[in-house]
């Protein structure tokens, strides 16, 4: 029989648990404020968003998937609405600026050769991920609207 890649998602557990129970809580899609809670496998997160771009452009869909190649841009999400993000194995861990997307690494059992990561989309308003790649970095802005 095949190996199938198993993954485990990290930091989901009582963060996401107790986003959970805000968002029943508050009725659904009225969050004031996403629970603060340090979990040791949590991505750092800066508290202010500067959206590097200097254009009026239009965000596009997010794609089901980023990787170095992908362009950077101005990017739309859904709350609830996940993408992955996928860098090679020796790639440092991606930069977030802002609340609205959360960046979720994904541990698998089969090593896949690439880090992978979640990128899910849980309130409303503006999150810029930035990668580092061997010549350049590219930063991919998020515009979550309910």
């Amino acid at each position: 029989m095949a190996s199938d890649n198993y993954r485990v998602r990290r930091g989901i557990g009582l963060s996401g648990l107790l986003i959970a129970l805000t968002v029943t809580a508050c009725g659904g899609s009225d969050i004031a404020e996403i629970p603060t809670t340090t979990h040791p496998l949590a991505t750092t997160v800066t508290s202010s968003v500067e959206m590097t771009s200097t254009t009026n452009q239009e965000p596009q869909d997010a794609p089901r998937l980023f990787d170095a190649a992908s362009p950077a841009g101005l990017y739309r999400m859904m709350v609830g609405q996940t993408s992955a993000l996928r860098l090679s194995p020796g790639a440092e861990p991606p930069r977030v600026e802002g609340k609205s997307v959360l960046l979720i690494e994904v541990a698998y059992l089969d090593d896949p050769g690439y880090k992978e990561w979640e990128l899910r989309a849980v309130a409303p308003g503006e999150t810029a991920i930035t990668i580092f790649g061997p010549a350049a970095e590219s930063t991919f802005e998020f515009v979550v609207i309910n």
